[in-house]
């Protein structure tokens, strides 16, 4: 998978040993209610997310091939290289165990799509699973970042047996760092123990933590964010 979403950075997946990835894909089946092989729908108060379908890939190319996205996660990818990329993306959706999972998001006022979320690194030997979203120009700035990795940390902790969802983005992108600090999410300083290279900031939110917060629950509170 192309490196970065926007403002919280997914990088290409680093999977664990096959017998620990077998263990997740049996928790999965047998312990998670409406799993399917394929992410479920998630909905907020602004946003529709759903898996990627054929149909998603201009705006994956477009997103993934426009420097200003990509400022801070690396170079633009050319149309070739994004579109094996996101043929690489589709192959995998429905890998058992889970791989990675990319899912659109949908602004539900407008009904356009505004860019993808995704799940990938599962990692069950640590119980832990990466988060990230990459949004277009237009819809940067608008609280979407914080409003759709709240609905994907909370959905990671429903559907994975995982008990850290983290994330990471780059360590000299200012504003990225607003989102996991307003989310409560927990600074960590070892970035290697993730496969993050020098330069990242890495972020986690715990389950045992995320369900008892009573921070910005509804809606309207991550509108406002």
């Amino acid at each position: 998978m192309p490196r970065g979403c926007g403002a919280l950075t997914v990088p290409a997946p680093v999977l664990a040993s096959s017998a620990a990835n077998n263990r997740l894909g049996e928790a999965v089946n047998n312990g998670q209610p409406g799993w399917n092989g394929q992410p479920g729908w998630i909905e907020t108060e602004r946003l529709s997310l759903r898996p990627v379908s054929d149909k998603d890939e201009a705006l994956f190319c477009a997103l993934y091939g426009d420097p200003q996205t990509m400022r801070f996660v690396g170079a633009p990818l050319s149309p070739e290289r994004a579109r094996r990329g996101f043929r690489t993306i589709l192959s995998s959706m429905g890998a058992r165990p889970p791989v990675r999972l990319c899912m659109l998001i949908v602004e539900k006022a407008a009904q356009q799509a505004i860019g993808f979320g995704a799940f990938q690194c599962f990692d069950p030997q640590h119980g832990r699973v990466e988060a990230g979203m990459v949004l277009n120009a237009e819809s940067r700035a608008r609280g979407f970042g914080k409003e759709g990795l709240h609905a994907l940390i909370t959905h990671a902790f429903a559907v994975f047996p995982v008990n850290e969802v983290w994330i990471q983005h780059a360590a000299d992108h200012a504003l990225a760092r607003g989102v996991p600090v307003s989310l409560g999410l927990s600074p960590n300083t070892d970035g290697a123990a993730y496969g993050v290279p020098p330069g990242k900031c890495v972020w986690s939110a715990f389950r045992e933590s995320w369900w008892g917060h009573d921070k910005l629950t509804d809606g309207e509170s991550l509108a406002r964010g």
